[in-house]
C-alpha cells in the first residue's frame, strides 16, 4: 500500500468515524426528540382526557339541574292546580250551603263590612227569591251602632253573596270577590292543608 492509499485509508476511516460520530449523535437526538414528543403528547392527551371529563361533568350537573328544575316546575304546576280547584270547591261548597247557614254568613258579612251611615244592601237575585223573613230586622239588630242598611229589590250582578251600596260607592262582598280580597291567606291555608 503506497503512501497515498494509506492517506485515502485514514480519511475513509476518520470519514467513517465521523459519519458513525454525528449518526450516533443524530440517533440520539431523534430518540430524545421522540421521547420528548411522546412526553408532550402524553400530557397533552391527559389534558385533553382532563378536559372532555370536566365538560361531561358539566353537561351531566347541567342535565341533572334541568331535570330538577323540570321537576320542581311540575309540582308546583300541579300543587297550583290543586289549590285552585281546591278554592273552586270552597267557592261551589259556600254558594250550596243550606239557606239558615248561608244566610248567618251573610249577615255575619254585612255586620263586618258596614260603614257608619246608611247603606243599602243588594242581594243577588236567586238569594232575593229564598230570603228568609226577618233577615233585615235580625241584621240591624246587630249592626254597628251608627250604621243602618236596607234592603234594595234590585239585585246584585254577582252569583252569592251581597253588595252593600254606600252613597253610590259599592263594595263588592260577595264570596268570590271576599276569597280574592284573602287570597294569598286562602292559598297558604289550602297549601299546608293539602301539602302538610
Amino acid at each position: 500500500m503506497s503512501g497515498l492509499d494509506k492517506i485515502i485509508e485514514e480519511i475513509r476511516t476518520e470519514s467513517d468515524a465521523a459519519v458513525a460520530d454525528v449518526l450516533g449523535k443524530a440517533e440520539a437526538e431523534k430518540k430524545s426528540i421522540l421521547a420528548d414528543a411522546d412526553k408532550r403528547a402524553a400530557a397533552e392527551a391527559a389534558k385533553i382526557r382532563a378536559d372532555a371529563d370536566r365538560k361531561a361533568r358539566a353537561v351531566s350537573e347541567r342535565t341533572d339541574s334541568a331535570k330538577q328544575l323540570r321537576r320542581r316546575q311540575a309540582i308546583l304546576a300541579k300543587k297550583q292546580q290543586l289549590i285552585a280547584e281546591t278554592m273552586k270547591m270552597v267557592l261551589d261548597k259556600a254558594s250550596l250551603l243550606p239557606d239558615d247557614a248561608y244566610f248567618a254568613a251573610l249577615s255575619n258579612m254585612a255586620v263586618k263590612a258596614a260603614h257608619p251611615g246608611k247603606g243599602e244592601i243588594r242581594l243577588c237575585e236567586r238569594d232575593l227569591g229564598r230570603l228568609p223573613e226577618g233577615f233585615v230586622t235580625d241584621l240591624a239588630k246587630r249592626l254597628p251602632e251608627g250604621s243602618t242598611l236596607s234592603l234594595s229589590t234590585e239585585p246584585a250582578p254577582i252569583a252569592d253573596g251581597l253588595v252593600l251600596v254606600y252613597g253610590g260607592i259599592e263594595e263588592n262582598c260577595s264570596f268570590a270577590a271576599m276569597l280574592e280580597d284573602h287570597r294569598e291567606e286562602a292559598e297558604d291555608s289550602i297549601s299546608k292543608a293539602l301539602f302538610s
